[in-house]
């Protein structure tokens, strides 16, 4: 039970289990069990539109998400993990007597299949007109939180407003002549040898004229926000909840612990008390204060 909400939970483990006519046995399940619980009571959690969004086929997770949840209503949590593991063939640890061994991280068993919804685009333009790399354009899922001051902002900075920074594009080993922008020089410039991948330390002569990075804003609609709390862990009560992404509001939803590779999650109901889930515990979930180290943060768009 959290808060209102009645949910069945994956318990730790996967015993003989049997799987598009494969048996399995898993241990070190805790990667796939708390990150996919997390996303279960969020989506469980909110309103039928909210759902809706899944219904996507803008990117192929929606579908993986949707089919997941339908699997763990109508065949229960084994075989929605054994769906979950073997879409995205993660299980490549077969010890020789035959048992998976799932030790991993949050990201590679969970969180990397579900960050392509928060893609975004990022632009930049230098304002010298002959800097070789004049305009830059790449695109990114990674997102941190930010603080000031020893606070948390309630607020992504690089989706709210545009930025400036030097440039510090490589303009050769020549000095440049009659360059119309500031350079610098670095003598410790790592230069990729493309032919042998080997980084070497080169001379360089850096462009030092300003580039402006835009606004990032999503490509999708994203659902889920999977958000790292920073450099320190910290505790999920002091995490800034809603948190502003350029046009959208999102809530904190949950947020992951690691102690000693045992993934387990601190989960913040909508009535704003906090629940403990550990998929070792006799029952599942258990009421909390909160105060629990955490070092990634799922957000919810708020509809």
């Amino acid at each position: 039970m959290i808060g209102n909400l009645q949910l069945t939970w994956p318990s730790y483990g996967i015993e003989n289990a049997t799987y598009a006519g494969k048996s399995y046995f898993i241990f070190h399940t805790c990667t796939v069990d708390t990150g996919l619980f997390i996303l279960y009571h969020a989506y469980q959690a909110h309103s039928d539109e909210f759902r809706a969004l899944f219904t996507s086929d803008a990117l192929h997770i929606y579908t993986v998400i949707r089919r997941t949840f339908q699997l763990v209503e109508t065949e229960g949590w084994t075989i929605a993990r054994l769906y979950w593991l073997t879409e995205h063939n993660l299980l490549t640890n077969k010890h020789s007597n035959g048992k998976y061994d799932l030790m991993n991280t949050m990201e590679a068993i969970v969180f990397q299949f579900v960050k392509p919804m928060q893609t975004f685009p990022i632009k930049s333009q230098c304002s010298c007109n002959v800097c070789p790399k004049r305009i830059r354009e790449h695109t990114n899922v990674d997102i941190s939180l930010m603080k000031t001051n020893g606070k948390f902002l309630n607020f992504l900075p690089s989706f709210a407003t545009t930025r400036e920074h030097p440039c510090r594009a490589d303009l050769g080993s020549v000095k440049p002549r009659k360059y119309p922008e500031k350079y610098s020089i670095d003598e410790k410039f790592p230069v990729v040898d493309i032919a042998t991948n080997i980084t070497h330390i080169q001379k360089r002569y850096i462009c030092e004229a300003n580039r402006t990075v835009g606004k990032a804003k999503f490509l999708h609609q994203s659902p889920f926000v999977i958000v790292d709390v920073g450099f320190d862990p910290a505790f999920v009560r002091d995490l800034p909840d809603p948190l502003y992404i350029g046009e959208h509001t999102y809530n904190l939803s949950a947020a992951i612990n690691n102690t000693n590779q045992h993934f387990t999650a601190m989960i913040k109901a909508q009535d704003g008390s906090y629940y403990h889930f550990d998929d070792t515990h006799h029952k599942g979930c258990i009421s909390h204060d909160g105060r629990i180290l955490v070092e990634l943060a799922l957000y919810v768009l708020q509809m």
